[in-house]
């Protein structure tokens, strides 16, 4: 289909169409890409602080995926209604998500390419998993206490610039009636809980064959191959081991500032916290703590 009707102000006959369709624009991008809905992706669903920039690192080593990290747009203004929605209400999402990545996953697609994301989007997920059949997810975790440290050194919760963005749990629900009691700590420990909770169920909405759980801890670690099972999973040869090592091996987005203690210098009154708030994440993701 020729596009010059609707992209050339000097067309007479795209001056015409301009006036019936004010959002000619818009309708020029939605006519691009037939079928982008039919690419081969993955998109990684974690809490953050997980290692998704080296996970990307790793998937771009292949040449048959292009790998990008939390692409824009991002609605981070977002974050909190769609963690809140429920699973089976993804309709009138579905727009967004068209708007938001049809372009990015449309021209990879028309490379031949496998489109790979970490996303901000993780909690359209079931939206995703609808309107793109061929998507596959990644929900990537790591010990609680890693990613509790990791946000007090942010400080989460505690006036960091993306706290406004930071998901809040169900009004009138338990958690709700304590959360304003709640220190940074606290938070930190519930929200680990709640987003992984949230892709736990997800994976069991659509099974093992398009959801793969992986620790941070499995990943890291190149001689168990666990990396192998992201490739194999997207039925694209996974990369040499000598090129996986030197992604592995290097520190991508390392944290430098802050300063709050390892696990091990916990005072027990905190362990039993991270318990009793993240208790069932805990167990079902097999960490001790």
């Amino acid at each position: 289909m020729g596009l010059g009707l609707f992209e050339s102000k000097n067309n007479k006959r795209g001056l015409w169409a301009e006036r019936i369709c004010p959002n000619v624009k818009l309708l020029s991008k939605l006519l691009r890409y037939p079928g982008w809905e039919s690419t081969k992706c993955l998109f990684v669903l974690s809490t953050g602080r997980t290692g998704t920039t080296t996970v990307v690192q790793l998937i771009d080593l292949s040449p048959s995926i292009s790998a990008v990290h939390e692409p824009e747009p991002r609605h981070l203004e977002l974050l909190r209604e769609s963690f809140l929605r429920p699973f089976n209400e993804f309709q009138s999402q579905i727009p967004l998500i068209t708007r938001a990545r049809r372009s990015l996953i449309g021209k990879t697609g028309a490379q031949d390419l496998a489109y790979a994301e970490a996303t901000i989007l993780k909690f359209f997920a079931p939206t995703l998993a609808q309107l793109l059949p061929n998507a596959k997810f990644l929900h990537l975790y790591r010990h609680p206490a890693d990613v509790v440290r990791s946000g007090m050194r942010r400080r989460w919760y505690d006036g960091h610039s993306y706290d406004q963005y930071k998901i809040l749990p169900s009004p009138g629900g338990p958690v709700a009636a304590e959360w304003d009691s709640w220190g940074a700590f606290e938070k930190n420990c519930w929200t680990w809980q709640a987003e992984n909770d949230y892709f736990l169920r997800f994976g069991e909405l659509v099974g093992d064959d398009r959801c793969l759980k992986m620790s941070f801890e499995d990943l890291m670690q190149p001689k168990t191959e666990a990396y192998t099972q992201i490739f194999e999973m997207l039925e694209i040869e996974p990369p040499a081991i000598g090129d996986v090592e030197g992604v592995l091996g290097t520190r991508f987005n390392e944290q430098t500032d802050g300063e709050f203690p390892r696990l091990s210098e916990w005072s027990d009154e905190q362990k039993t916290t991270l318990k009793r708030i993240a208790g069932p994440a805990i167990q079902s993701l097999g960490y001790q703590v």
